[in-house]
Formats: C-alpha cells, sequence, structure tokens
C-alpha cells in the first residue's frame, strides 16, 4: 500500500488523476483506460488490468463482451431482381423468418470493438449497418422458400440481410463505458482507508465486480473469469455497406462456433424438405 509522500497530496495521485479524466468529457477513453492498467499493476489487481486492456484492444469473442456493450437494432432485408439490382429494402422483425431460423437472426449486437473505435464510430454522426455471417445463407434459404410458396416473384430474391443502427446508440454504449469507470471509481474510494492513495487488489477487484457485474473472480487476485451467458449471435462483419461487407479491425468474425456450421450442413442437407415449411409471409 503507497503512502502519500512528502510534497506529494493525494489529489496528485493516479487514482485522483482518473477520477479528473472521467468528468472530462474531453478525455479520450483510451488514455483513461491505459492509468486503469497502470493503477492495476500498482494495486496488484490482474483483473483490473484485464478488463482494461480488454476495453482498450477490443474483446476476443462476443462471449465476453458485458452487458454495457450489447445493442438492439433494426433487422432489414433488401429485395432486387434476379440480377441483384433494383434493390428495395424493408424493415422486419425476426418473426418475419420462418421458425427454425430465427435464433440465427437476432437484433441484439455485441460490440467487440476496441473502445477507440467506439468513439470515432460515435463522432461520424451515419447509420450503421452489420452483416452477419450466415445472413447470406439465410436469404438464399427464405428466397428458394418464397419462390416455392408464390411469396416472391420468380424474377425477385431476398439479396442481403443486415440489422441497421444510428450512432447514437454508440454514443450510448461510449457514455456507459465512462459511468462504468466512474463506478468503480467510485467504489474505490468508498472502500479505501484514509489517507491511502492506492486502493489494495481486494478493494480494486470488489470494486470492478460491483462495476462490472458480468465478471467473477475467484480465488486468486490474478484471476478473472468473464460470463455474459448466451451469445445473442451478435457476430458481425461489416459496417457501413451491407452490399460489400469490411472485414477486419471492424466487426470481426469471431465466435460462430462449430456447432452452427455443423447446423448449417443439416440444413441444407434438409433444403427440399424445409420448403415445404409454411411460408413466414402468410
Amino acid at each position: 500500500m503507497t503512502k502519500p509522500s512528502a510534497g506529494r497530496s493525494r489529489d496528485d495521485s493516479l487514482l485522483a488523476q482518473i477520477e479528473r479524466d472521467i468528468i472530462d468529457p474531453s478525455t479520450p477513453l483510451s488514455n483513461i483506460l491505459l492509468k486503469c492498467v497502470t493503477l492495476g499493476g500498482h494495486a496488484r489487481s490482474g483483473p483490473l488490468r484485464d478488463w482494461a486492456k480488454r476495453e482498450l484492444n477490443g474483446y476476443t469473442t462476443t462471449e465476453d463482451v458485458p452487458v454495457y456493450r450489447k445493442i438492439i437494432g433494426t433487422l432489414w432485408v433488401v429485395h432486387v431482381n434476379r440480377g441483384g439490382y433494383n434493390p428495395m429494402p424493408q424493415p422486419v422483425t425476426p418473426s418475419w423468418f420462418p421458425e427454425q431460423l430465427r435464433e440465427y437472426v437476432t437484433e441484439e449486437v455485441h460490440l467487440t470493438e476496441s473502445v477507440s473505435e467506439l468513439e470515432d464510430l460515435a463522432a461520424q454522426g451515419k447509420d450503421l449497418s452489420v452483416k452477419r455471417p450466415p445472413f447470406d445463407d439465410i436469404a438464399r434459404l427464405v428466397t428458394e422458400a418464397g419462390w416455392k410458396a408464390g411469396n416472391i416473384p420468380q424474377m425477385q430474391r431476398v439479396g442481403e440481410i443486415y440489422i441497421k443502427f444510428q450512432p447514437v446508440t454508440i454514443k450510448g454504449v461510449v457514455s456507459r463505458i465512462r459511468s462504468t469507470l466512474a463506478e468503480l471509481v467510485s467504489e474505490m474510494r468508498a472502500n479505501m482507508p484514509e489517507g491511502e492513495e492506492t486502493p489494495s487488489a481486494d478493494v480494486t477487484n470488489q470494486a470492478l465486480a460491483t462495476a462490472v457485474p458480468e465478471i467473477r473472480i475467484e480465488n486468486s487476485p490474478n484471476t478473472i473469469f468473464n460470463y455474459a451467458g448466451h451469445d445473442a449471435g451478435g457476430i458481425s462483419n461489416s459496417v457501413n455497406t451491407p452490399a460489400e461487407p469490411r472485414r477486419g479491425r471492424f466487426w470481426p468474425i469471431v465466435g460462430w462456433t462449430l456447432a452452427f456450421i455443423a447446423t448449417a450442413i443439416g440444413t441444407y442437407a434438409g433444403l427440399g424438405q424445409w420448403l415445404d415449411w409454411p411460408a413466414p409471409w402468410k
């Protein structure tokens, strides 16, 4: 535990700097989180370092994403002609799709991007679109069913499916991350002994568990386990232009397990049987 040194007040401590940065909206979240990584080292808190680094660098899988990074958008279906031209976008709900496919077309998106990317997106002021890996396959299946049932003209098809949301949604996520940091520091302050400038590992870990309930810390202060329950399928691989998915940094295709691949193979194998399902448009 670090005691205030001569000539240095508690207001100059790393924790105090983080407090001031949090309430200053001009300070990027990445700067605050870098200080949290350093604070985690001073406090001997592996969980704090781990959480702050995930926020800085992005989450590896959607299953690790905290609840404040989960958003709800609107599903859109784009009808086109057989050549892929004359797009006609249409907002839909999951109930528009056959029951057997609805679990793959949820409207929830889990944001795995780094906090800097989220801040950049929030500042763009543009509507954003997410296209998940199975949507092209689902569009093809829905088209085949529509042709068979007579609900989609033979000269048309479902060209693409995507989720659309407004930049204010991303701004809300950025705001919630800042609020989480404020709660984290507040919990540390409330449980630190008077006169101390650096929280202990126990105080730090308890504050983190309170601010980010999805985190479970067990046994060692250097052990951290994240759990977010069932992944709502918020894996995505495109932004801004649904027709041409952007790959790499934004919306990385991660966490789509072999279980889905096996399910997709089974779906294709039974395509003829699937086409006899009741059409979803009736």
